[in-house]
C-alpha cells in the first residue's frame, strides 16, 4: 500500500514526522498513568528511516526518561546499519521485525520492493550480529499471491535459507487495497471483484 500512498501525495511528504521530544512526552505519560506496562512497542515503517543522529537523540532520551524493553516493528533492509541497530541497543530495543516479503525479484517488483537479496542478507547479518542482545529477530513474508508459480516460491524459501540463525517468520496473505496497482491487476484479472 505504500506505494499507493507516495503516488496519492504526488511525491510530497505523505505524513508529518513528530518530534522526538513529543513522542518520548507521550511515553513518558503513559508510562505514569499506566506503571503497568512492560515493554513499549513501536510499529512504523518510517521509524529507520531516521537519521542516525536522531536515533541517537532518541535513544539517549528513551534510556533516560523511559528505560522499559523497546521493540520496533518495521525495519526496512535499506535502514538496518549496524550504526542504527547498536544506537538503538543502546537504548533499549530488544525486539525486531523486518519486511522482506519476497525472495524472487518478479515478486518483489510486483510489491514495488526493488532490493537485491544480497541487500536484504546483508540486513539480517547486521541483526544477527546482535542477535544476543536482541532476543526476539522476525522477517515478514507475503504468501497467497496468486500470480506466483512455484520456482518463485522455491526462491523465496532459498532466501530464507541463507538467513542466518536465529529468527523467526511472520507469514502475511496478500491482500487487494483498493486504490493499489495489485487491487486494479487482480480485478483485470478476475480474481476479485
Amino acid at each position: 500500500i505504500n506505494s499507493y500512498i507516495r503516488d496519492l501525495f504526488n511525491e510530497k511528504k505523505p505524513y508529518v514526522a513528530r518530534s522526538i521530544d513529543n513522542v518520548i512526552s507521550e511515553l513518558l505519560n503513559a508510562k505514569q498513568k499506566m506503571p503497568f506496562l512492560k515493554e513499549v512497542v513501536f510499529h512504523d515503517d518510517c521509524f529507520s528511516f531516521l537519521p542516525l543522529e536522531s536515533l541517537k537523540y532518541f535513544a539517549a532520551k528513551y534510556k533516560k526518561h523511559i528505560g522499559l524493553p523497546l521493540c520496533v516493528m518495521g525495519f526496512t533492509p535499506q535502514t538496518s546499519t549496524k550504526e542504527k541497530v547498536e544506537t538503538l541497543i543502546d537504548g533499549g530495543l530488544y525486539k525486531v521485525r523486518m519486511g522482506i516479503n519476497s525472495g524472487n525479484d518478479k515478486t518483489k517488483m510486483m510489491y514495488k520492493r526493488k532490493l537485491s537479496n544480497e541487500k536484504i542478507l546483508s540486513a539480517t547479518k547486521v541483526y544477527h550480529s546482535f542477535h544476543k542482545k536482541l532476543g526476539h529477530l522476525a522477517y515478514d513474508f507475503i504468501v497467497d499471491n496468486p500470480w506466483e508459480a512455484s520456482e518463485d516460491i522455491i526462491e523465496t524459501l532459498k532466501l530464507l535459507l541463507d538467513i542466518p540463525n536465529p529468527y523467526v517468520v511472520k507469514i502475511f496473505s496478500l491482500k487487494f487495497f483498493l486504490g493499489t496497482d495489485l487491487y486494479y491487476k487482480a480485478v483485470e484479472d478476475n480474481l476479485i471483484n
